[in-house]
């Protein structure tokens, strides 16, 4: 039997979130009816943008960071830029 700390367990259910949020943003672009214009994904944590932007990147290889960071980031960071 495994015990988990609290700690340990945001850990684990951040990365799912974040992998489930990269699978599914790529899920959208691959369909061809939505581009990266069409999607904005917004965390809380900047951390956590910036994790979900990696992952998109790395499974995409034609986009970049750059084009992800006005479509992919915390609340402030796209409502206030």
């Amino acid at each position: 039997m495994i015990l988990l700390t609290n700690e340990l367990k945001y850990l684990v259910r951040q990365v799912w979130e974040d992998y489930r949020t990269e699978k599914r943003y790529s899920e959208l672009l691959d369909s061809g009816k939505y581009g990266i214009t069409d999607i904005t994904v917004m965390t809380f944590r900047k951390s956590a943008a910036e994790d979900v932007r990696e992952a998109i990147a790395k499974s995409n290889p034609f986009l970049e960071i750059a084009e992800l960071e006005s479509h992919v980031g915390t609340i402030h960071s796209i409502c206030y830029s």
